[in-house]
C-alpha cells in the first residue's frame, strides 16, 4: 500500500508540472517571444541512472540556440531489502552543443550531451552530515543523502507534425558521482570502467 501511494503522489506531481499551459511556436527550437520562461518544454521518462529505478520529470530549454536544458525529475526506488520504497528528486543541467538532421528526413541526432546534476533521496537511513559512529572526517563533505553526478550521452529524435507534441526521442547516458570518483583516487581497487552507470530514457518536446 505504501508503494502504491508513493507512486501515485509522484505521478500526480509530475503531471501537474508537465502539463503545458499554452502552445507556442512551430518548432521546439524556435519559440515565440511571448512564451513564459516558466512553461516546461519537455517531458522525461528515464530508467536507471542513479536517479531511481524509474524517474519522470519535466524540462526547460533556453539559450541562444536552445542548447541549454534544466531537468526536474522525481524518482522511485523499490524497497528491495529495506523496509519501504523511497523517492528521489533530481535537478539536472544539460548542454547539447549541436544537432544534425539525417538526410532530408524528420529524424535528427544529438551526438553529444553533457550533464551535471544533484540527486537526493528521502528516507531516515540517509544523512546529510556524518554521524558520530564514523571516524572523524571519514565522510567529510560527502553525505549519503545527496550525490553530485556528471554524465555524457547521445540522443535521437523524430520531429512530428504540428500539434502539442513537437518531437519524441530516445536517449542514453553514462553517469558517475562523487563517491565513486573519490574511490578511484583513493586506490580502493576501483577501475575507471567501474565508475559509470547506464541510463536510458524517453523525451517528448512541446
Amino acid at each position: 500500500m505504501k508503494t502504491k501511494w508513493l507512486l501515485f503522489k509522484i505521478i500526480i506531481a509530475i503531471q501537474t508540472i508537465c502539463t503545458p499551459l499554452h502552445v507556442f511556436g512551430t518548432d521546439w527550437r524556435t519559440l515565440h517571444s511571448g512564451q513564459s520562461g516558466f512553461v516546461p518544454s519537455q517531458a522525461i521518462i528515464q530508467y536507471a541512472g542513479n536517479m531511481g529505478a524509474l524517474s519522470i520529470g519535466t524540462s526547460w530549454n533556453y539559450g541562444k540556440n536552445k542548447q541549454w536544458e534544466t531537468d526536474l525529475c522525481l524518482g522511485y526506488v523499490p524497497k528491495g531489502n529495506t523496509n519501504s520504497s523511497k523517492a528521489t528528486i533530481t535537478i539536472r543541467e544539460n548542454y547539447v552543443p549541436w544537432f544534425k538532421h539525417i538526410g532530408n528526413s524528420h529524424i535528427y541526432i544529438e551526438p553529444l550531451t553533457c550533464s551535471i546534476f544533484l540527486n537526493t533521496i528521502f528516507g531516515d537511513n540517509f544523512w546529510q552530515h556524518q554521524p558520530n559512529r564514523y571516524p572523524e572526517h571519514y565522510y567529510e563533505k560527502l553525505s549519503t543523502k545527496t550525490r553530485v553526478h556528471i554524465a555524457f550521452g547521445q540522443r535521437i529524435e523524430l520531429e512530428l507534425a504540428k500539434g502539442i507534441i513537437r518531437s519524441i526521442g530516445l536517449y542514453y547516458e553514462f553517469n558517475t558521482y562523487d563517491l565513486r570518483i573519490r574511490s578511484l583516487f583513493q586506490g580502493e581497487g576501483v577501475k575507471f570502467s567501474d565508475l559509470w552507470s547506464l541510463a536510458i530514457g524517453f523525451r517528448c518536446r512541446f
